[in-house]
């Protein structure tokens, strides 16, 4: 990822984290979605090579396979400007979510940084401030989750149920 604009035209050059997670979807398959933007999602991670905030236009495209975020070396804030969800990880796949923060993040049903109904493994990473109605103001899980050396902050959820993390399944 080398811009930390949420979008960018296909074929400017620009990688944005939503052209990355479409690509790592596709898990190295014959078609990039980004007009050359970003590598195929062959290597099993995001990079990012800039620092600075992502604000969110809408919801970031579903975790769908196996594949890495990671801010290290960086200072990277994913924010759904206080109107969207961060990040839904689909069931059967995996995401290991790494030095980053995870901010604003807001839904009127369950984890407003991230629904989780796969494996999430959050490591050194923050969620400040995110919001739910339902449960998880942070997360929410309903797979498998670990979480080492990470913060949560000022998280809140309207139900009461988990404003950092509501979990019905497997944390560690």
């Amino acid at each position: 990822v080398n811009t930390i604009s949420d979008s960018s035209p296909l074929g400017d050059g620009h990688c944005s984290l939503r052209e990355a997670i479409n690509n790592a979807n596709i898990n190295g398959g014959p078609i990039d979605t980004t007009g050359g933007d970003c590598a195929l999602g062959s290597s099993g991670s995001i990079i990012f090579s800039v620092s600075g905030k992502i604000t969110l236009g809408s919801t970031l495209p579903a975790i769908t396979n196996n594949f890495t975020i990671d801010g290290s070396g960086q200072n990277v804030t994913v924010d759904g400007a206080s109107s969207f969800q961060v990040m839904t990880v689909n069931f059967g796949s995996t995401l290991n979510l790494k030095n980053l923060t995870i901010a604003h993040g807001n839904t009127s049903g369950n984890g407003g940084g991230v629904n989780n109904s796969g494996t999430l493994n959050v490591t050194n990473a923050t969620f400040a401030n995110n919001s739910a109605l339902s449960g998880g103001g942070g997360i929410v899980n309903t797979g498998t989750l670990n979480v080492v050396n990470s913060t949560f902050s000022g998280n809140s959820a309207s139900a009461g149920q988990g404003g950092a993390i509501y979990s019905n399944a497997t944390v560690n």
